[in-house]
């Protein structure tokens, strides 16, 4: 039926792979999907964390790390995360348990189907 062929050529063109490209060359296949979704799901502010790791004082380290990691302002796209009040450990939690509950959810389905 070439279903496989249609699908395979779909790919190619969604990841815009060309035969120009030397066999060698790395795409990176999973920063192309992953990317739009984590960047909806949560965002980090990458100033604060580089902060975290240059400072010398305990005493700022320990303010630093009293502030929340998740980027909280609507000049930046929206995310998941936006306007709550949650820690940094709660979000992190939540998103694991989804995460787990996703990938077995997908398993499950992914055995009953090649049964």
């Amino acid at each position: 039926t070439g279903m496989l062929q249609h699908l395979a050529g779909g790919l190619v063109d969604a990841f815009g792979i060309t035969d120009d490209q030397e066999k060698g060359s790395s795409v990176d296949f999973l920063k192309v999907i992953t990317k739009p979704v984590t960047s909806r799901l949560v965002q980090v502010d990458k100033k604060l964390v580089t902060q975290v790791a240059e400072v010398q004082d305990d005493a700022k380290l320990q303010a630093l790390l009293k502030q929340s990691m998740i980027v909280n302002s609507q000049d930046k796209e929206n995310h998941l995360f936006m306007d709550t009040n949650m820690s940094d450990a709660v979000a992190g939690t939540i998103l694991l348990i989804v995460s787990l509950l996703l990938l077995t959810a997908c398993l499950v389905l992914l055995v009953k189907t090649l049964q």
